[in-house]
């Protein structure tokens, strides 16, 4: 629906600065970025392995893969349901094999590299990262999942 200036003008005659930048912060696009702003919070709760929903309980004891049950201070329970960290292995399996190919193809053009060179490298690659992103990936995985489906109270 189109207004004219002048309907514009008169609608808003009398409502404070203050109602009009909340009619304005209620606008899709603000709505946009709010979204946009949460999902770069939980992914950046996922990266730094912290829980999603306070950004504050670790994920992990401290220089182990085990993980903990449930958060320390808000007591979300970390694996929902039996089976939840099966997209955290898929998660792991994604970025582990895109490290793979960004370092072994422009390795793989390289005239100097051998093939024993080249094999190697994907093979030591292929079992380190996995190895190395397995306690980012559940917690990207649960950022994700976090965003997907948030949970409304602990």
């Amino acid at each position: 629906m189109h207004m004219s200036h002048f309907t514009v003008c008169t609608r808003f005659r009398g409502v404070s600065a203050l109602a009009l930048c909340s009619a304005a912060l209620q606008h899709r696009r603000w709505q946009e970025i709010d979204v946009f702003r949460e999902m770069l919070i939980l992914f950046g709760r996922g990266l730094r392995l912290v829980c999603p929903v306070c950004g504050e309980g670790r994920l992990f004891y401290p220089w182990r893969f085990k993980m903990y049950e449930r958060c320390q201070v808000c007591g979300f329970i970390y694996e929902r349901e039996e089976g939840y960290f099966t997209g955290a292995m898929a998660v792991n399996l994604v970025i582990a094999e895109l490290l793979m190919t960004i370092v072994v193809i422009p390795l793989s053009l390289q005239p100097w590299a051998s093939l024993v060179v080249i094999i190697l490298s994907g093979l030591a690659m292929s079992i380190l990262l996995p190895c190395l992103f397995y306690r980012h990936s559940k917690g990207i995985w649960m950022s994700l999942d976090h965003i997907l489906h948030p949970v409304e109270d602990v």
